[in-house]
C-alpha cells in the first residue's frame, strides 16, 4: 500500500480507504483456497472464520457450514475520483 499512500500525499487527497475485507465461498473452492494462499505469500495478517465466527463477528453476513471467511484488516478501496 505505500505506493498509494505516497500517492495521497503527492495529491493531497486521501485515495485508499481502509475499512477491512472479508472474502468468502465454499471452503475448498479454488478461489477462496488461492486468496488464501496469496495472503499467506505475501506475509500479511488475517482471520480464517468458518460460518459460526463470521455469525458472531460479521452478523450481517450468513454463511452456509461448508463455506469459509477471510477477513484481512488493512483491505479497503480506492476512490474513483
Amino acid at each position: 500500500y505505500k505506493l498509494w499512500f505516497d500517492l495521497e500525499k503527492e495529491a493531497e487527497e486521501e485515495l485508499f480507504i481502509r475499512c477491512g475485507g472479508l472474502y468468502f465461498g465454499d471452503k475448498n473452492d479454488r478461489d477462496v483456497l488461492a486468496t488464501e494462499q496469496a495472503l499467506i505469500d505475501s506475509n500479511l495478517p488475517y482471520e480464517r472464520l468458518n460460518a459460526e465466527q463470521v455469525k458472531e463477528k460479521h452478523p450481517a453476513f450468513h454463511l452456509y457450514p461448508h463455506e469459509i471467511a477471510l477477513f484481512q484488516k488493512d483491505s479497503g478501496f480506492l476512490r474513483a475520483t
